[in-house]
């Protein structure tokens, strides 16, 4: 049989709980199918050189079955169609909305990625949305409820959304997500959420984003009051006063060249204070991308705040769990490698490809919020008297950069776990948001694999450390193939895949 090594295939070493490489053992990883497996060394070598022939039948088998081999790398090209495009139709019907009620903001920080937006002057930035577009926004997603397509939160956003002088905007805005069954969370600076308290607990905010620099010396010099004032204190016993309240918050804490080797300073004083200790409080560290400090060089990198936390204590595994990206893709390999599901094979990076709606004071809606103010880059309005969503041309672009459409990202063995990177980030650094973005996925993918694999693979003792979509794929008949490639029908698709598509919440919300 001739066999070829799949074109989606990542070999790499294994790490133990200890820290050192399994000794005689290598991991597969095929980033189409999701299979993740340890092997021999010999067998890993074989692959690297390309000779399957001096693999052991058996094991060629077993390869084969899992999609590390292929006989067809035209059959691979087919199976990344049904794949994406599976998971596109199947998530169609659902949506985000999120809410920018003004773009002022009581903060002037140096790194923020809406500085642009106080070139416009202050009149207009001191706009906040009226209660008439407010009832437009909602009378438009009464309409795409009515189609179909389920709306079921509603994310705050600024500038600044918890100004205290915009409460009663904040409240009706509230009011309307409530009436519409949508949870609310926002993101804010927590400067004036202690005049907020009482209505995040009448609407049973679900959660609170704030974000520091750093302790006091530090977050003081970075998060800067327009008024000039410090902002540490403040924030801090907002935090803490959210907590008391049974507000879940999640404190993001900002690392850029000023502050890299400092932030870890600021988890003891959440240790002090007892928050780390709340079940109603987690925290995260985070690289600030695209900031610029005289001197220096952009933002530090995913790659150097993990380093970071390490060298100040941390085991891999839980700092890993405190930086957000590594977070994220954690949870979703150990998910992976709990073997209930197969691989969620989505083809768009997140919701700005596939259904978020960012919307204005003004009405125009936005994809993604790094380009809120950035009008050139809307993707439609929101017309007040039909109280409708209008989209412009440019929406389809967005809805069409998905892993198979970028060309790069089509061939590369990541495809379906770096899911073709951040749209914003590639528009900063290529000036085209329709291209791919890696930045440094490749290595954070092959660290946190490698270490979270050994460990599991030394608690199990099993070779095949997740399912495999190749199998489930193999299964369908010409029929079905044509089906998934072709039809537009959540119901039939989902009759045909519901057996192996991972998000069954989803499926119930589209059919």
């Amino acid at each position: 049989m001739n066999l070829e090594v799949s074109r989606y295939e990542i070999i790499l070493p294994i790490f133990g709980r200890s820290g050192e490489t399994v000794k005689g053992k290598r991991l597969l990883v095929n980033g189409l199918y999701g299979a993740v497996d340890v092997v021999d060394e010999k067998t890993a070598s074989d692959l690297e050189k390309g000779m399957t022939d001096e693999i052991d039948e058996a094991e060629r088998k077993r390869l084969l079955d899992r999609g590390h081999l292929t006989k067809d790398t035209g059959r691979e090209s087919e199976d990344i169609l049904i794949l994406a495009r599976t998971d596109r139709q199947i998530r169609r019907s659902n949506a985000n909305l999120v809410l920018l009620p003004t773009y002022d903001c009581n903060f002037r920080c140096p790194y923020c990625f809406e500085k642009h937006r106080l070139a416009k002057g202050e009149k207009w930035l001191a706009a906040t949305m009226t209660r008439d577009m407010v009832d437009a926004i909602f009378g438009a997603v009464e309409k795409m409820t009515a189609r179909g397509v389920k709306i079921r939160s509603c994310t705050l956003l600024g500038g600044e959304p918890l100004l205290k002088k915009n409460i009663d905007l904040i409240r009706y805005i509230s009011q309307k997500a409530r009436e519409h069954s949508m949870e609310i969370d926002v993101l804010t600076n927590g400067y004036e959420v202690d005049s907020y308290i009482d209505l995040m607990k009448e609407f049973s905010y679900k959660r609170l984003q704030i974000t520091l620099d750093g302790d006091r010396e530090v977050n003081d010099r970075r998060r800067v009051h327009k008024e000039g004032c410090g902002t540490f204190d403040r924030i801090i016993e907002n935090v803490m006063l959210a907590v008391r309240n049974k507000i879940p918050v999640t404190l993001r804490i900002n690392v850029g060249p000023e502050n890299l080797e400092s932030a870890f300073s600021l988890k003891h004083i959440l240790d002090e204070k007892g928050l780390t200790q709340s079940e109603d409080f987690s925290y995260y560290f985070r690289a600030t991308s695209g900031e610029y400090y005289p001197g220096t060089d952009h933002g530090p990198g995913n790659l150097k705040v993990l380093d970071m936390l390490i060298k100040n204590g941390m085991s891999f595994d839980e700092a890993a769990d405190h930086e957000s990206d590594y977070s994220r893709l954690m949870n979703s390999l150990e998910e992976l490698f709990e073997k209930k599901h197969y691989l969620q094979a989505s083809a768009d990076y997140c919701g700005a490809e596939h259904g978020m709606y960012v919307i204005d004071p003004a009405g125009l809606i936005y994809s993604c919020w790094d380009f809120v103010a950035m009008e050139d880059l809307a993707i439609g309005k929101i017309d007040r008297k039909l109280q409708k969503f209008l989209f412009g041309f440019s929406m389809p672009k967005w809805r069409r950069r998905t892993v198979q459409n970028l060309p790069e990202c089509s061939k590369c063995p990541y495809i379906f776990m770096c899911r073709g990177g951040c749209a914003a980030r590639a528009y900063e650094a290529e000036g085209d948001y329709q291209m791919e973005f890696c930045g440094e996925f490749k290595e954070m993918f092959d660290s946190t694999i490698s270490h979270l694999a050994g460990k599991t693979y030394e608690m199990n003792a099993e070779a095949e450390l997740s399912k495999s979509l190749k199998r489930p794929l193999d299964d369908l008949d010409d029929e079905q193939r044509k089906i998934l490639l072709t039809s537009k029908s959540q119901k039939e698709i989902y009759d045909i895949v519901k057996h192996f598509y991972k998000n069954k919440e989803v499926i119930e919300n589209a059919v």
